[in-house]
């Protein structure tokens, strides 16, 4: 039962890297995409927490961050933290090798931090930080990622990846979209009400403070100490997390 779907996972590793060696223009317009779509989800949930009371706003934004994961699951893009539960199952299985593994994440991350700039720059260009509720609601929630220790960051980060994965996991399971798209939703919901960080999210939430006319304690070296550990994190998550759990289940069962 688990060896089929892993397998899928893991067939899927290599028909990811076939995708990137046969195009890395197309590879890369694929990255760029997924980093719009997350982005496109930071916007909306950060509109929702600058427009809303803070109780009610969390549970909210939960639900609506779920949007950027669909829309990279269903829609079709390249999302690294989920790439990270695939090439670690390609790896595992056999079907790619270390080196094309971390070729397609370097390539997809490099995607994704290109459209998450992409999206706070056009959430920027549209006027979106003139509200001042929003603006400041941006630049309170980069201030306290910013903030917290590389500890803080890195063990929220594991957290947060596994959550991602078993949606991407799960997905993958489900016969249905509706199983999917609920899958995804409860997994990123129990994430983002959870203030777990995710990397590809906090690069246009951080871009967007960067830019915003309240950015007052707002660093490039904050930026780069957040990214640099949710990163990490992340990557722990995905891979030692999920991806080896299911590789030696799916052996056996």
């Amino acid at each position: 039962m688990y060896y089929d779907d892993f397998k899928k996972v893991s067939d899927g590793a290599s028909k990811k890297v076939d995708f990137m060696n046969k195009s890395i223009l197309g590879y890369g317009v694929s990255s760029i995409l997924a980093g719009i779509y997350i982005g496109l989800a930071v916007i909306l949930v950060n509109t929702i927490g600058g427009a809303l009371p803070s109780g009610a706003a969390k549970i909210l934004m939960g639900a609506g961050f779920s949007l950027g994961l669909c829309l990279v699951v269903i829609g079709g893009a390249e999302l690294f933290t989920g790439n990270v539960f695939s090439m670690t199952s390609g790896i595992l299985d056999n079907t790619i090798n270390a080196f094309n593994g971390i070729k397609l994440l370097v390539i997809c991350y490099i995607g994704n931090f290109v459209g998450s700039i992409i999206t706070a720059l056009l959430f920027y260009a549209g006027g979106g930080l003139k509200s001042e509720n929003i603006a400041l609601f941006i630049n309170n929630s980069s201030l306290s990622k910013m903030s917290m220790s590389s500890t803080d960051i890195f063990f929220k980060a594991i957290l947060c990846n596994m959550l991602v994965c078993l949606a991407v996991w799960c997905a993958t399971r489900c016969k249905s979209e509706s199983g999917k798209i609920m899958m995804i939703f409860l997994c990123i919901f129990a994430f983002v009400v959870s203030g777990f960080e995710h990397c590809i999210a906090n690069m246009t939430l951080m871009t967007a403070s960067m830019l915003s006319p309240f950015a007052e304690g707002v660093t490039l070296s904050g930026f780069l100490h957040n990214i640099i550990f949710s990163t990490l994190g992340n990557i722990v998550g995905g891979s030692v997390f999920v991806a080896l759990p299911y590789f030696i289940i799916s052996k056996y069962r």
